[in-house]
C-alpha cells in the first residue's frame, strides 16, 4: 500500500513539473536599419555603434515548459538584448514559424499611444532554415530597429516544441499570417 501511495504520488509530482525543452539556434544578421524622428526629420543608421554588425552571428536560446493544461516558452538573443516569453494564454500561431509581440501602452501628451515594444518572427524558408526578423522599439521619440537574419539548421527540437504548441493551439494555428 505504501508503495502504491509512493508511486502515485512520484508521477503526480513529476506531472505537475511538466516536460522541458531546450536547444538553441545560431543566426547571422543579414541586415538592419535603425530610423529615428527629432524635430520633424528622420536620421537612419546601419546599426547601434559598438553592437551587432552585418554578418555577425548571434544565438537565440529557446526554453520551452509543457505543463498538463499550458505551457510557457522562453527566449532569448543576448546580443539583441532581447527577452521574451509566449505562454498558452496569449501565443499567436502561423504556419510557418512562430510570432512573438510585446505590446506597450503610451501615455504621452494628454493622450494613449499603442506602440509596440519588440517584434519577433521567425519563419521556415527552406527545409530546416529559417528567416528572421526583428523589430524593436516603435515610438515616436525613440530609435527604432528592424533586423533580419538567416537561421540554418534549426535543432530537431524546435518540430518537437511547434508540435506540443498546436496540440494546445489547434485553433490558432493556419488562421494568420506573418
Amino acid at each position: 500500500m505504501k508503495k502504491l501511495l509512493a508511486l502515485i504520488l512520484l508521477s503526480s509530482l513529476s506531472i505537475a513539473q511538466g516536460e522541458n525543452i531546450k536547444f538553441s539556434l545560431s543566426c547571422e544578421v543579414t541586415g538592419q536599419v535603425l530610423i529615428e524622428t527629432k524635430d520633424g526629420k528622420a536620421t537612419t543608421y546601419t546599426s547601434y555603434k559598438d553592437e551587432i554588425q552585418n554578418g555577425d552571428l548571434f544565438n537565440i536560446e529557446f526554453d520551452f515548459f509543457k505543463y498538463i493544461n499550458s505551457y510557457d516558452l522562453m527566449f532569448s538573443a543576448e546580443k539583441l538584448y532581447f527577452i521574451g516569453a509566449i505562454n498558452s494564454d496569449d501565443s499567436e500561431g502561423i504556419d510557418t514559424g512562430l510570432r512573438f509581440r510585446n505590446k506597450s501602452r503610451l501615455f504621452d501628451a494628454g493622450m494613449w499611444l499603442d506602440g509596440i515594444r519588440y517584434e519577433l518572427l521567425l519563419r521556415r524558408y527552406f527545409k530546416n532554415d529559417y528567416e528572421l526578423m526583428f523589430s524593436e522599439g516603435i515610438s515616436i521619440g525613440k530609435t527604432t530597429r528592424t533586423l533580419t537574419a538567416n537561421c540554418m539548421n534549426m535543432p530537431s527540437e524546435y518540430d518537437e516544441m511547434i508540435s506540443e504548441i498546436k496540440a494546445f493551439d489547434k485553433d490558432k494555428w493556419g488562421n494568420s499570417k506573418p
